[in-house]
């Protein structure tokens, strides 16, 4: 070997001893272990933290899942449209009303008592139209009924307790019942109750009181342009029908619970109602309202229950001006009108209906426990009912990478490898020197 040679495999030989230390000082060291939440994190799946869940619609083909299902939804939709919305009235919209009444007692009967009307009298009876039994006549949304009546006849002033004997008439006291009148100034003898006389009506049940009443709403129609009248009017005896415009008192009454033997000799105090209920959408479809009766005792609580009135007639006899001072025990009413007022209330309806939408998921989780817990093939159905989709993002990627493995592999099989040729020649050169073909 020439010195040449020599000298060409010692650089050989010095370079590749330079590139080993080169390499072996490029080295990358070894990465540190990995703590737990650097591998939590790496193994960290975003799709499965990150998934949606959503409703998958299966046909279960079991007649006894469908009817509990439908049987489900029936009862709940009967339940918001025919109780919530019609029979509780949730449909409409309510507005109170009001409105004047008057009443008056019909004067078409008596009534009698066993009593003859004077000690002068040949009659062994007495009778009473509603001109005696009413008083005052006619009231304004008001009537009293005379059920029994106690006289005392001709009472006279005298002096009493010491007191003047022509004292002025405001100085006049009225003894009280079982009084001997004893009080200064004058009283008025005999005390009530010291022979007086007792009427005990009969057939007080039989008066009719004849009533009229109007309603409007305000809150609806503050200007009152529709107004609802009772039926018949309140004027003419031609037009008087019961259960119209007119009501027996036996009928009041009955409407309070009552009788008329346990209140004859006591008197009751009476609040007698007119309830209007109105539709006001198309009350010529619907017709108009009329009132219903609503009588309520007033004198239950009371210590003393009951009723009376006092009267007095003053007339002169003999010369000598004497009163009659009467205790009316009787039936005391107060009327009154009030009412309410519908009409359709659309956001309320829709309200109602949205709420029994939601409601229907009950009828479905019913039915899921039915077939999950009670049914026998509830395990067929358990499999059925829910899956699992594959990660499609996943198998996207991985499509990807086998595209650009192969896209890349065939780029390789068909590039020229220039290094290649060029090593290749450079060695033909070497054996052709070596074998001195080049000289």
């Amino acid at each position: 070997m020439s010195d040449e040679d020599e000298t060409d495999a010692l650089v050989v030989k010095e370079d590749d001893g330079a590139e080993e230390v080169d390499a072996g000082d490029n080295k990358e060291p070894k990465p540190a272990p990995k703590n737990f939440l650097e591998r939590w994190w790496d193994e960290l799946d975003a799709d499965e933290v990150f998934s949606y869940d959503t409703p998958k619609t299966l046909r279960m083909l079991d007649r006894r899942l469908g009817l509990i299902n439908l049987v489900g939804r029936t009862i709940i939709w009967l339940y918001v449209i025919g109780f919530v919305l019609l029979y509780d009235g949730q449909m409409f919209e309510t507005a109170p009303g009001y409105g004047p009444t008057m009443v008056k007692v019909v004067n078409d009967t008596y009534a009698y008592a066993n009593v003859a009307p004077s000690p002068d009298s040949s009659l062994a009876f007495t009778a009473f139209d509603s001109v005696d039994v009413v008083n005052p006549f006619l009231e304004s949304g008001a009537s009293f009924i005379l059920t029994s009546l106690e006289k005392q006849q001709a009472q006279r002033m005298v002096g009493g307790g010491g007191g003047e004997a022509d004292a002025s008439p405001d100085r006049r006291l009225l003894a009280g019942s079982g009084s001997a009148g004893s009080a200064q100034g004058v009283s008025w003898q005999p005390a009530f109750g010291q022979g007086s006389t007792v009427y005990d009506l009969e057939g007080v049940e039989n008066f009719k009181i004849r009533y009229y009443a109007t309603m409007s709403f305000p809150s609806v129609d503050p200007v009152g342009s529709t107004t609802y009248e009772s039926h018949g009017g309140f004027v003419g005896n031609a037009t008087i029908d019961l259960g119209t415009n007119a009501i027996t008192v036996e009928e009041l009454l009955s409407e309070a619970g009552l009788h008329i033997e346990t209140v004859k000799d006591t008197g009751a105090i009476l609040q007698v109602n007119l309830v209007w209920e109105c539709l006001l959408l198309l009350p010529q479809i619907f017709g108009r309202c009329k009132p219903e009766f609503q009588v309520v005792p007033l004198d239950g609580q009371n210590q003393e229950p009951g009723f009376f009135l006092w009267r007095t007639r003053h007339y002169v006899k003999d010369g000598e001006a004497v009163r009659d001072l009467e205790k009316m025990i009787g039936i005391r009413m107060l009327w009154r009108s009030v009412g309410t007022g519908r009409q359709l209330d659309l956001f309320s309806i829709i309200f109602h209906i949205a709420a029994g939408v939601t409601l229907l998921p009950i009828a479905a989780m019913v039915t899921e426990a039915v077939m999950w817990n009670i049914l026998p093939e509830r395990k067929h159905y358990e499999r059925s009912l829910y899956t699992e989709t594959p990660d499609f993002y996943a198998i996207d990627e991985a499509l990807a990478e086998k595209e650009e493995r192969l896209r890349r592999a065939k780029e390789e099989n068909t590039a020229v490898d220039v290094e290649a040729l060029f090593s290749a020649g450079m060695d033909d050169e070497d054996d052709m020197d070596s074998h001195g073909l080049l000289q």
